[in-house]
């Protein structure tokens, strides 16, 4: 299932020098975004919390956020999902460069968080992140880049 990270159904919550919006997912759950600029988090809040812990923060670039968020449903619950993003990311020659990634996170009733990040430009990506949001239960988080 797929839904939008943008749009008439999203509820736009910024404020002054920074954009923060939630869109509807599934069964309830909600996406959370935050654009600062030059940081940007995304969360995944369950219907029975009043504010999801920030599941990825990082440094976000260009577009930051993709289109849509491709949510993985068990038993009528997400279970996982994968949103693009693009985010700075250091060379190793010290310069500063983008980085276009399918960040996968873990979905549970008490809390989400990412559990991979697939580069966005290598053959089969999606395929690839598709398989590791089906295989995300039992997969630590991960925390920084």
């Amino acid at each position: 299932m797929y839904t939008y990270t943008h749009g008439p159904k999203c509820v736009d919550h910024s404020r002054e020098h920074e954009g923060v919006w939630s869109c509807p997912g599934p069964s309830g759950y909600t996406g959370e975004f935050s654009d600062e600029g030059n940081l940007a988090a995304f969360s995944i809040r369950s219907p029975d919390r009043k504010k999801g812990a920030a599941a990825y923060v990082f440094p976000g670039r260009g577009r930051v956020f993709g289109d849509a968020i491709d949510w993985r449903i068990v038993d009528d619950r997400p279970a996982a999902a994968v949103l693009r993003i693009w985010r700075a990311a250091s060379r190793a020659d010290g310069s500063e460069g983008d980085v276009q990634e399918l960040a996968v996170f873990k979905v549970t009733p008490r809390t989400s968080c990412r559990v991979a990040s697939v580069d966005a430009r290598q053959t089969a990506a999606n395929e690839t992140a598709r398989r590791l949001a089906s295989e995300a239960a039992p997969m630590p988080c991960l925390t920084g880049d």
